[in-house]
Formats: C-alpha cells, structure tokens, sequence
C-alpha cells in the first residue's frame, strides 16, 4: 500500500494517541485554555486598598487647604478689624481732611486684605473657592462664604464670617486628621495581615527545611545530639 503524506500524518496522530500523547490541536487548545484561566484569575484584591489610600491622600490635601486658610484669615484679622473701626469713624467725622485720611486707610488695608485672600492658594487653587466636606458629605468649612465685595458694602458682616470661619477651620481639622487616621489603620491593618501571611510561608518553609535536615542526619548517631536538635528546630 501507498502512503501519501496525509496517511503519514493520520498515522503519526494515531500512534500519539495510543501513546497517551497530545497532538498539536489538542497543545495548542491547552494553551489557549491556560490563557483563558489566566484571564479569569486577574488579581482585583487591590482596588479597594487603592481607593482607601485615595481617601486618605485627599483627606491630607483638604488639611492642607485648611491650613492656608487658616493662616491666611489670621494674617488679615487685625486688617479687617481695623477696617471696620475706620468705617465708622468715617461716617462720624464731620471734618473733609480727616475723613480723606481716613479714606486713605481705608483702601489701603483693602488693598491688603484682598491680596492676602488672593494669594491664599493649594496647588493653584484658591482655599475659599471650594467647601470642604467630611467623608459623609457634609459641609465642615463653608469657604465660599467669605466673599471679597462685603469688604465694600459690610465690612462687619465680613469680620463676623472671618471669625466663625477660624473657629470652623479649627473643628474642621481636627475632624479630617481624625478621618485620616482611621483610614490609616485600615491601610496599616491590611498590609500586617499581608506581611504575616507573607511571615508564616517563610517560617513554615525554614521549619520544613530544619525538619528536613534534622531527618537526614537522624541515622547518623555521631551528628545528632541534643545540641544539634536544638540549633535546627531554633
């Protein structure tokens, strides 16, 4: 009988699988089956500890515009204060050169004020643009509350918002270095979990490995002793 090169073939697969061997339709399904397991065993364990750690680095960039805020309501606070006294005496004073100087004064600690509130910025971003919110939600510092133009029509009302803004900044902080630090020990929890797994397969695999060493020598009456059964199992 003839034998073609397809006959070949057939029977080369024939004797593959007589032999309990994988043809190569069935290597190549193999490795396709590995790249789908693969596929399905992607690792997402650590999506939760990465937005925890999100949080917390917000948490820290919201006490950093606290901060600037802070300092920056305690440089103006005399500013401001003084403004309102001037205005007052402004509207009492009946003499013209004492109410220009008075004026004078007056636009100059303005000036002041505004640029100092100006100026206040984290990463760029002016501290009394945005609300600062708790990690439920709710409003701790009200920052666009204070606004520039009181300066000119109600000074006072502007002091009184400056102060209770320093007094909410305060309790503000505190809150956010609260949050951050349960959010800490929660990341912190989680990694000593992962070294003491980490911790108990290396202590298993050096005790196996003592184990292992104490059986090899264990025939052998001249190396095991005491001393050396301590050292291994140490």
């Amino acid at each position: 009988m003839k034998i073609n090169t397809s006959t070949s073939q057939t029977l080369k697969q024939e004797e593959l699988k007589a032999k309990g061997a994988k043809t190569p339709q069935q290597t190549k399904d193999s490795k396709d089956t590995s790249k789908v397991d693969k596929a399905k065993s992607v690792d997402v364990s650590g999506i939760k500890d990465s937005r925890l750690a999100q949080n917390l680095k917000n948490t820290n960039s919201d006490i950093g515009r606290l901060q600037v805020a802070q300092k920056s309501l305690k440089s103006i606070e005399s500013d401001v204060k003084k403004l309102v006294e001037l205005l007052e005496e402004e509207q009492e004073s009946l003499d013209k050169g004492e109410k220009d100087e008075i004026h004078t004064q007056i636009q100059a600690l303005k000036k002041n004020i505004e640029s100092a509130i100006k100026k206040a910025t984290f990463e760029g971003v002016s501290v009394f643009t945005k609300n600062i919110k708790d990690d439920g939600g709710s409003v701790i510092f009200e920052a666009t509350k204070l606004k520039l133009g009181l300066l000119s029509t109600d000074a006072k009302k502007f002091y009184d918002i400056l102060k209770e803004q320093q007094s909410e900044i305060k309790d503000a902080i505190d809150t956010l270095k609260e949050q951050a630090d349960n959010d800490a020990e929660k990341l912190n929890a989680k990694d000593g979990v992962k070294v003491a797994k980490q911790d108990a397969k290396e202590t298993d695999g050096s005790f196996l490995r003592k184990l292992d060493s104490l059986f090899r020598v264990s025939h052998d009456t001249d190396k095991l002793n005491n001393q050396r059964v301590q050292e291994l199992l140490a």
